[in-house]
């Protein structure tokens, strides 16, 4: 961890999986965190999963979701954003 709070980290395996993952202190006091993961999967698929984590909770992202998390995420993306809107 940095002096500043925030932090940053990433390793591979040899199995093939990698995950990167960086976060800072927001200007709320909360934690923003974002970074992904990639796997092979057992059907021998490589799946990413790309999220960010911050006063508005874990918002996950990857292909590979149901219809109905992408379709929360992209609703607590705009809520989001309503709110940021609002703060400034």
């Amino acid at each position: 961890m940095n002096l500043d709070g925030s932090y940053r980290f990433r390793y591979s395996t040899k199995d093939g999986m990698f995950r990167q993952e960086t976060g800072k202190p927001s200007s709320s006091g909360s934690l923003v965190q974002s970074g992904s993961w990639s796997y092979t999967g057992a059907d021998g698929k490589q799946y990413q999963m790309k999220f960010v984590a911050d006063q508005f909770g874990f918002r996950p992202e990857g292909s590979h979701l149901h219809v109905a998390h992408q379709l929360a995420f992209k609703q607590q993306e705009m809520l989001a954003r309503r709110a940021r809107a609002r703060q400034a």
